[in-house]
């Protein structure tokens, strides 16, 4: 705008630019000296129209489950999984979803940057309950246990199952430090789900201390051993 004038003046001037001029070399103009505030706007619309329709259609999580160092099997796919065990759960899908998240590796032996930030991870997700089940081989279990990560699944679990799963020697007991109940049962040995590749090492099913949904976990233990 030239010193002095109004933006009136400022409209009728470019007005006046554009009298008699093709639709084309209309658009020409526009783009050579609005281009820049224009992509601003549009980008500004985009984001925002992107951010609304994430805020509006996010969905509540019905349960979390990390797996660490866990070798899943070939076909497994873990959206699918995660919204087949919604359907059967009977939660609505609409407005629930699981997530599971298997790419968690942590070698405490390697003792690597990626190993520390997996560790941290776990850590930050238990710490902000954003965390119902862990699945985990024997290792990152024999690393943790004295944690108090997990919870007593004698509290968690069907009388039943538990008692089905002492049957088969597929429970795990810990005596975790300063709780005061001597060994309690941390985990169960769920190695023959269809979820993993091999059945010749345990892969072990916790429920976190604090979490959110342990009703839903108990379920998702059902869900994972159910028959193919």
């Amino acid at each position: 705008m030239a010193a002095g004038n109004s933006v009136s003046d400022e409209i009728r001037e470019q007005r006046q630019k554009l009298k008699g001029k093709s639709p084309k070399e209309k658009l020409a103009y526009f783009w050579e000296y609005y281009k820049v505030p224009a992509l601003i706007v549009l980008l500004v619309v985009i984001f925002g129209s992107d951010l609304i329709y994430n805020i509006v259609t996010k969905k509540a999580i019905a349960m979390e489950a990390a797996f660490v160092n866990m070798v899943t099997a070939e076909d497994f796919d873990s959206e699918q999984e995660a919204a087949g065990f919604v359907t059967w759960a009977g939660i609505d899908p609409k407005e629930y979803e699981a997530v599971f998240d298997t790419g968690i590796y942590i070698d405490y032996d390697g003792g690597d940057e990626y190993t520390a930030v997996n560790i941290q991870k776990v850590m930050a997700m238990i710490s902000a309950r954003a965390l119902d089940v862990i699945l985990a081989d024997d290792s990152y279990l024999e690393q943790t246990a004295d944690e108090g990560y997990y919870a007593d699944l004698s509290e968690v679990l069907p009388e039943e199952l538990l008692a089905q799963f002492e049957a088969e020697d597929k429970v795990l007991y810990r005596d975790i430090p300063e709780d005061g109940k001597g060994e309690i049962p941390i985990a169960v040995d769920v190695r023959d789900s269809s979820f993993f590749l091999s059945h010749e090492v345990p892969s072990w099913f916790t429920v976190v201390i604090n979490a959110e949904h342990p009703e839903t976990a108990v379920k998702f233990l059902e869900y994972m051993l159910l028959e193919e």
